[in-house]
């Protein structure tokens, strides 16, 4: 990994998006929609799942724009 700061753990993740810990972690889990789209992406190493703040950015994005034109 570049950089640990730029990986975030799901409580950090949902903290950065403003979820719950538990919405961000069922959407994974399940594999449904999160806010109309694809949660975002994530890697696991063993036990530990993180989400690179990069791709949390370009995924609220993603969110944001299409809200934006409803």
């Amino acid at each position: 990994m570049a950089s640990d700061n730029n990986y975030l753990s799901t409580k950090s993740s949902a903290e950065f998006l403003d979820l719950a810990e538990y919405t961000l972690r069922a959407s994974r889990m399940a594999g449904g929609k999160l806010l109309g789209h694809p949660p975002p992406p994530h890697i696991k190493i063993g036990k530990t799942v993180r989400y690179s703040k990069i791709e949390l950015e370009n995924w609220l994005g993603k969110v944001a724009g299409k809200e934006c034109e409803q």
